[in-house]
């Protein structure tokens, strides 16, 4: 049968397609796909009696066979057509641009898609590389012989482990277990394509999430030599010793170890020292929140990333910070988030040897610290001229002045000369009342330092004790929402007597007295080097506004010293005033200043900074 269907069919359509060709090329195609009418008077089909059966019983045979031969024709043909068709659609797939692609192209390109931040979230059958797979047959071989694309194991992929385990072959895994996460509800002889994933919920206390959590990390046990990188968020404490094995894992670079929160700060879950047998050469970025290693763990050596929260260590900071040093001197990044360690009362004796170097160190993070481990920890750092700090501390968590916390060696004794400072109040807030944000940096490096302190009853000693202490040559400040209250008239003149270099400032929705204070008199000249005052969010008085201009401008008052070209006020802008009239602006122009009165529906732009050039 396979014989004549073969020799047949190819044959048959082959001459059906060219007779068409010819008939549209010739106009005259209208009906030539109509079904012929055969003369069955004049076709004789006939079979031979064979076996010389009775006339009746052949020809029951003959219209039985008839009809078995007809179906398989057809089969035959619709086989043929439909594999045909796909041929034809591959040689149209071939002539498109993206299938001209190297195949290296396309693996980078399928690459990009894996990694996608949507690619994480939804379900398996619309997921990459798995949807991927499915488009066509060289985009196939490519994904399937692509084996870094096999290599994310998470939750959604989960029912696929043995599929991902094989097509990533040698390359590293990279492991994720978070919570919230996708669950699924599925049956074992179920199609591992129809377990689409239900709703988003949180994992639930107690055994079933222990099980989840060894049953999501059972299948990749095996190839533990294979792990690149692991996430886990969330798992009971009870279970995470399970869940990271006691073999070597000689290609991790990556191990972030979230513990389940509801515990106290400082409390949490106790490991054993000797996490993958202390065998971890190429770790390099490490995260332990609610987990409690001991500082002599094998964990923290090589690294370039390191966050700890909620973290209580039995050794003191200093302490801490040499063994941190000594095992990574080429940290780049280091936070510190809600962590304790024993106090240190003789550490303001150990002046020359308290040095920690870190001269790799980019980015620190210091949220949560009690301000005395702050200022033990600021002090004993020494780090790159460019680090970006970012503090978050608490005004009730030290014993000593505010203004002491931050002291002048250490850290900030190395960074570049600040050159803008923002300061913003933040109102009271429910849960952590008055805060003070400042944000300052350098115009040319680009470094940055925010510091932000909760609960704070007043500025009126801190924003001055910055000027102070920091290392700054300021040219640009700004000051937003200040509550007089929160920061008076006082300190603020104090803040620029201390920052003479000042040659922009910026002032939105302060009190109107800043704005007098500005005014330069015979024994009061604040900011000598003046050049750009902002103003934002003022009611104005007028005649304060003119005895300001006037008095910083040539041609003006002089009430002050004046050095024409270096001290003259040249730019006023001007944004959400009230009482600003036409009058006000027509005086204000006839001065040697150039004014710009803001549309009332707009802002300042870039209004922590302004690098001001006369």
């Amino acid at each position: 049968m396979d014989a004549i269907v073969l020799s047949t069919i190819p044959h048959l359509v082959q001459q059906l397609c060219e007779r068409a060709l010819r008939d549209e090329d010739l106009g005259t195609c209208k009906n030539i796909w109509k079904p012929p009418v055969y003369d069955l008077h004049t076709l004789v089909f006939r079979l031979p009696n064979i076996t010389r059966c009775d006339p009746l019983q052949h020809a029951d045979r003959e219209a039985k066979i008839l009809s078995l031969a007809c179906e398989y024709a057809v089969r035959a043909l619709s086989s043929f057509a439909k594999r045909t068709a796909v041929e034809i659609r591959n040689r149209r797939n071939q002539e498109l641009p993206i299938n001209r692609l190297p195949s290296e192209i396309l693996a980078i390109i399928f690459q990009f898609v894996v990694d996608s931040g949507i690619n994480r979230v939804i379900p398996l059958p619309q997921k990459a590389p798995f949807n991927v797979s499915q488009v066509s047959r060289r985009w196939r071989d490519v994904v399937v012989n692509t084996s870094r694309l096999w290599t994310t194991y998470d939750v959604t992929s989960a029912c696929m482990a043995e599929i991902i385990i094989e097509r990533s072959r040698h390359a590293p895994l990279d492991i994720e277990l978070a919570t919230p996460f996708i669950t699924h509800d599925v049956s074992k002889d179920e199609d591992p394509w129809e377990r689409t994933p239900l709703r988003l919920r949180r994992r639930p206390a107690g055994a079933a999430a222990n099980t989840n959590a060894l049953e999501f990390i059972r299948p990749v046990l095996s190839c533990v030599d294979r792990w690149g990188s692991v996430v886990l968020d969330g798992v009971d404490r009870a279970q995470l010793e399970a869940c990271i094995p006691g073999n070597p894992a000689p290609s991790l670079k990556k191990l972030h170890v979230i513990g389940k929160d509801g515990l106290p700060r400082g409390r949490g879950a106790v490991f054993r020292t000797s996490f993958f047998n202390g065998s971890t050469p190429l770790l390099r970025d490490l995260r332990l929140s609610w987990i409690h290693v001991p500082p002599t763990s094998s964990l923290f050596v090589g690294l370039t990333s390191l966050e700890l929260d909620g973290i209580t260590f039995n050794v003191t900071a200093l302490s801490f910070l040499r063994t941190i040093g000594a095992g990574c001197p080429l940290l780049r990044q280091l936070s510190l988030m809600h962590v304790h360690w024993e106090p240190d009362p003789q550490f303001n004796h150990r002046v020359r040897d308290r040095l920690v170097l870190l001269p790799h160190l980019r980015h620190m993070k210091l949220w949560g610290i009690q301000g005395d481990f702050l200022h033990d920890i600021l002090s004993s750092i020494t780090a790159s001229s460019g680090v970006h700090l970012n503090i978050e501390l608490r005004a009730s968590s030290t014993r000593s002045k505010l203004s002491d916390v931050f002291p002048s060696t250490g850290v900030f004794s190395n960074i570049t000369p600040i050159r803008w400072m923002h300061f913003r109040h933040h109102p009271d807030d429910i849960t952590s009342g008055d805060h003070l944000a400042l944000t300052a940096g350098d115009f040319v490096s680009g470094h940055t330092l925010r510091i932000v302190i909760l609960g704070l009853g007043s500025a009126h000693q801190v924003i001055p004790s910055f000027a102070q202490s920091l290392p700054i040559s300021l040219e640009s400040l700004a000051l937003e929402a200040i509550n007089p209250r929160f920061f008076d008239t006082a300190s603020f003149a104090q803040l620029l007597a201390d920052s003479p270099t000042i040659t922009s400032l910026t002032l939105s929705d302060c009190p109107w007295s800043f704005v007098e204070a500005l005014i330069v008199r015979p024994k009061q000249h604040l900011c000598p080097r003046l050049g750009e005052l902002r103003l934002q969010g003022f009611s104005i008085v007028k005649k304060t506004l003119l005895d300001l201009a006037s008095s910083r401008t040539t041609g003006g008052s002089q009430l002050g010293p004046h050095i024409p070209g270096e001290t003259d006020l040249t730019r006023l802008v001007l944004s959400r005033c009230v009482k600003l009239d036409s009058s006000t602006l027509v005086a204000l122009r006839n001065l040697p200043l150039d004014v710009h009165a803001l549309p009332s529906d707009s802002h300042i732009e870039e209004i922590e900074y302004s690098c001001f050039q006369r």
